[in-house]
């Protein structure tokens, strides 16, 4: 039999289930809306540890103040009166087969929840290049609570 013949003997089964499974698509991530901010920092950038501290704030009975960047200047802090510290939302993305949490890579930009983080023109404009220098592959962390 020359080397140029076609092979009589069927394909190996194991290859054509290999072969099924590299042409599968991967199921769609999940999107929804998370913290983009809280107490005026990137929710993405804090640490775990400043998370923990930020979420302990909301069980408190009597809450610890916290500084709002938008309303303080140099010589004057204010302290965020908005509760929860939520400033801002953005879009987040989960794999459906990871389960990685990240920004969403397409159009995800901060949403403004609170008026003082977009009526206040110095504070957004002081800001929103730090939001643009976000690196969108980050990982978000638990942000899809069920």
């Amino acid at each position: 039999m020359s080397s140029t013949e076609p092979s009589s003997t069927p394909p190996n089964r194991e290859s054509r289930k290999a072969r099924k499974a590299r042409t599968r698509k991967e199921p769609a991530p999940q999107f929804r809306f998370g913290i983009g901010e809280w107490y005026g920092r990137s929710f993405v950038q804090l640490t775990l540890e400043e998370r923990r501290f930020y979420a302990s704030i909301q069980l408190q009975e009597r809450k610890q103040t916290q500084p709002c960047p938008f309303l303080s200047r140099p010589d004057r802090q204010v302290n965020c009166w908005k509760p929860g510290g939520n400033c801002s939302l953005r879009s987040y993305e989960r794999s459906r087969t990871t389960g990685l949490v990240r920004i969403n890579p397409v159009g995800s930009t901060f949403r403004a929840t609170c008026p003082s983080r977009w009526t206040y023109r110095q504070g957004f404009s002081r800001h929103k290049h730090h939001a643009i220098a976000m690196v969108p592959s980050r990982e978000a962390g638990s942000i899809f609570l069920r």
